[in-house]
């Protein structure tokens, strides 16, 4: 999983305002690390009151939870190329039979088979978009506010460090270091954060 992306797309959706789900497909994969990673995930984000759900489409699982989740909403499924996005379309909207292609057996990576975006009806109820693959993806930001929306863990602490200025790194009286000593703040979710305001800077 691409941290930095899924922290852009959380601030995005808190900006909409949109409410984000994230959805860790392809729980199947026998990978050593599989376990570890998503156990992280769900530390990190069921801390951010954050839905987090596992799927497999190739087997199943968490669909009808998935499914439960985007009844009677209008949705769009977002993410890198080859995570399973139209897969998981066509386990949620039976017979829609969206077009689905093969990682990359080169690059490890997937390959950009859904061009468009596309509108589904949801059979019980809602609407899901089914959206192309990207390789990067950087929310429309205008200023510090609209980046602190999307990580309302380190909002809650702003504010409250020893010195106006602190750039959360090695300053005495630092109360975001605090909060990750703590545990209550990712040091991931920190870099994220300021490597998002250092984007909004170099573009002001």
């Amino acid at each position: 999983p691409n941290r930095y992306l899924i922290d852009r797309y959380i601030v995005a959706t808190r900006n909409l305002p949109a409410t984000p789900l994230l959805v860790l497909n392809k729980i199947d994969l026998d990978a050593a690390d599989t376990h570890t990673l998503i156990d992280e995930l769900h530390t990190i984000y069921d801390a951010l009151d954050m839905q987090v759900i596992e799927t497999s489409a190739t087997h199943g699982d968490g669909i009808d939870s998935l499914r439960d989740h985007l009844d009677g909403h209008t949705s769009i499924l977002v993410g890198l190329s080859g995570v399973g996005k139209s897969s998981l379309v066509n386990c949620i909207i039976p017979d829609v039979e969206a077009k689905v292609g093969a990682v990359s057996s080169a690059s490890l990576e997937g390959t950009h088979t859904t061009t468009v975006s596309t509108l589904y009806a949801i059979p019980s109820g809602g609407r899901l978009i089914d959206s192309p693959g990207v390789r990067d993806f950087t929310p429309v930001i205008r200023d510090r506010h609209e980046v602190r929306r999307g990580f309302i863990e380190l909002s809650r602490h702003l504010g409250e460090c020893r010195f106006n200025d602190c750039a959360h790194e090695s300053e005495p009286g630092c109360a975001i270091r605090k909060a990750i000593e703590d545990g209550e703040i990712d040091s991931i979710r920190l870099q994220s954060y300021q490597h998002m305001l250092a984007e909004l800077h170099n573009c002001m």
